[in-house]
């Protein structure tokens, strides 16, 4: 599920962090045992896919309050 969700990332999606862990975890267990076929784990991905958010609104750029501006050796 790891190597899926970097997949996912360096293509600007994110698997939805507010997902169940247990639906991750069953969804897995279904792929080992062979319950469920490509296209249904494709489709079930694309339900929980949610486009990455901009950089704006998870970095703190401004995180000591200088105006953004952080450069090295200030």
């Amino acid at each position: 599920m790891a190597a899926t969700a970097a997949f996912y990332q360096v293509n600007g999606y994110v698997i939805a962090y507010d997902l169940d862990p247990g639906r991750v975890v069953e969804l897995v267990v279904y792929v080992a045992e062979g319950l469920v076929d490509v296209p249904n784990i494709a489709a079930t991905l694309k339900g929980w896919a949610k486009t990455f958010p901009p950089p704006a609104e998870w970095i703190d750029d401004d995180h000591d309050n200088t105006g953004g501006r952080h450069h090295r050796g200030d």
